[in-house]
């Protein structure tokens, strides 16, 4: 109970810091590379990345080496993975539902997801973020 007086008593610090951060803090490029493509040799698989800064391999220099490419990697031995990757730094839950309408309409087997850190940032409620990734999940069982 005492940690939660001294965590509200502490917010302005928390807010005065957050601002120091979000200015110092370099912004690192996404990752080069094809976004679209295919790998692999057997059985074929049909993969689709969506997401934030993590997705977009923000931190690595070429998507080899980010998520998609650890994804491709652990998957080509034994798939023909149909890959594509929508992803973009600060994008945010909504941004993605957002997307998905630019998407052509297919048949996927793999849909992985990235996001969160951009909606929590932005102060949204863990209801609304559940509710939002809801709906997210509806829209692309819907369409793939």
């Amino acid at each position: 109970m005492l940690e939660k007086y001294i965590g509200y008593a502490l917010l302005p610090v928390f807010y005065l810091q957050g601002i120091k951060v979000k200015r110092t803090v370099p912004i690192l490029p996404e990752a080069t590379g094809s976004r679209q493509g295919q790998n692999g040799a057997g059985k074929p698989l049909k993969l689709l990345v969506l997401g934030d800064s993590a997705a977009a391999g923000v931190g690595v220099t070429h998507q080899r080496k980010a998520l998609l490419g650890n994804l491709i990697d652990n998957l080509k031995e034994h798939h023909q993975i149909d890959w594509q990757l929508h992803a973009q730094s600060g994008a945010t839950t909504a941004d993605i539902i957002f997307e998905v309408d630019n998407i052509e309409k297919q048949k996927l087997d793999v849909i992985v997801t990235s996001l969160g850190v951009n909606d929590v940032t932005s102060m949204m409620s863990a209801t609304t973020w559940l509710s939002k990734q809801l709906q997210l999940r509806q829209k692309l069982i819907a369409k793939f």
